[in-house]
């Protein structure tokens, strides 16, 4: 699933950008995130569809991102329903 290359997201993209000097590191490199980007740009896909498992294999990532929980969290509210009552 490349749109780019290797060699020319190192040598194009990547000097452009600035990368933390303080604080916690990340755990994915940053040629990754850019193959993500660019993947959502060229399918036009939302964000949930981005096939996570493909560009982050090795990491624990929580696909309930904040979106979902207040989205979940604001319906319950409406239908006063408990969030910790539902089994998901």
């Amino acid at each position: 699933m490349e749109v780019l290359d290797n060699v020319t997201i190192k040598n194009r993209i990547l000097p452009h950008l600035s990368l933390a000097e303080r604080g916690k590191g990340s755990k994915v490199e940053m040629k990754t995130l850019i193959e993500a980007i660019l993947y959502k740009l060229k399918t036009a896909c939302q964000w949930r569809q981005l096939p996570v498992k493909h560009f982050f294999r090795d990491l624990f990532l929580n696909v309930d991102g904040s979106f979902d929980a207040q989205n979940l969290r604001l319906a319950c509210e409406k239908r006063d329903i408990s969030v910790k009552n539902l089994s998901l």
